[in-house]
């Protein structure tokens, strides 16, 4: 795929140095050292996602690669730079590679566990997430999505908030801090028989549906031994660029980080929600060179805004909208959706 930004508005091609009159942060500066090419880090990160997992769009692509670079925005107590944090959920078929994209980017994400799948408990969830780790549960639609059935885990996967907690009777007074970042996996049958107790689930996700790969000119590389040396250096430099953002929130006596350019106006207030998390790393993912030469770097800023609109903008609102339009989406790809 072409690492090309797009314009939403009109389907035309950007400059890949598109250059608008804003100066960015420098986050990677201190003492004169020199600024982080953070915006290469993400450009690698993605390139190693679309060699090794194979998506709908570019836009999938880039929502895909923001996300797992926001799992790095962390204080030293492993706890999210951000008031929210999207959950990142894939809906698709078996054998469409939901299991794969989960693996690519676990491998870049920060202190993951291993791809879940059962059992899974609520508790368990709790300790992963008060623990500051990146949780992957995968075949979601096992563990929920039949009404009334496991609460308990559905209210952990539902946090997204940073204020969000739990209190637990373990010998008297327990809070537990519950928002961290998760990505999910589930086949189309969790679409249905849900009984409206998840729905808010697909209200504070960017969803991701692949599609079986079946091209014989581009066969997906397998998950071998160069796998994991290309992407074994990549959390080291995205461990880097979290201390520099750090650093930066600290000289400047902040708590949080929130994108530094415009959010699309079109953004409804949800959508927003659960966009600044990646637009704010967007925006921080600047090429020193590129500043050098044109005086701002806005690239992946650009790219962001038009990712997060192509996904999110004409998709429904509430939650049982959102998983008709699903369901839909994947009738349409041929995909039998089971009850």
């Amino acid at each position: 795929m072409q690492n090309q930004d797009i314009d939403v508005r009109t389907g035309q091609k950007l400059p890949k140095a598109r250059v608008v009159n804003i100066t960015p942060v420098d986050l990677g500066e201190r003492d004169n050292a020199p600024l982080t090419d953070s915006a290469m880090l993400l450009d690698i990160a993605r390139t190693a996602l679309t060699h090794y997992a194979r998506f709908q769009s570019p836009e999938h692509a880039d929502i895909a690669t923001l996300w797992l670079a926001s799992t790095w925005m962390a204080d030293t107590s492993d706890r999210l730079l951000f008031a929210a944090h999207p959950r990142l959920f894939m809906i698709a078929d078996k054998g469409s590679g939901k299991t794969r994209i989960m693996k690519v980017i676990r491998a870049m994400s920060r202190n993951s566990t291993g791809i879940v799948k059962a059992p899974v408990t609520a508790p368990g969830l709790k300790e992963a997430l008060d623990s500051g780790m990146t949780v992957f549960l995968d075949e979601v639609d096992r563990q929920i999505g039949r009404g009334m059935g496991h609460l308990d885990v559905q209210s952990v996967i539902s946090a997204y908030e940073a204020d969000t907690g739990s209190l637990n009777a373990r010998g008297g007074y327990n809070e537990q801090n519950l928002f961290g970042p998760m990505m999910l996996a589930a086949k189309p049958r969790i679409v249905n028989g849900t009984g409206g107790y998840i729905e808010d689930l697909f209200e504070r996700s960017f969803i991701l549906t692949p599609e079986k790969w079946t091209d014989p000119n581009d066969p997906i590389p397998d998950l071998d031994d160069l796998f994991y040396k290309v992407t074994g250096d990549i959390p080291t430099a995205f461990k880097i660029w979290a201390e520099a953002v750090r650093w930066q929130l600290a000289s400047e006596r902040k708590t949080a980080l929130w994108p530094i350019h415009t959010v699309p106006k079109a953004l409804t207030a949800r959508q927003r929600e659960i966009s600044l998390a990646l637009l704010a790393v967007a925006d921080r993912a600047v090429s020193p060179e590129v500043i050098a030469e044109h005086g701002s770097d806005t690239r992946w800023a650009v790219k962001a805004r038009n990712a997060v609109q192509k996904v999110l903008l004409g998709r429904a609102e509430n939650g049982p909208a959102i998983m008709t339009d699903i369901s839909k989406q994947l009738r349409r790809s041929g995909v039998k959706i089971e009850k």
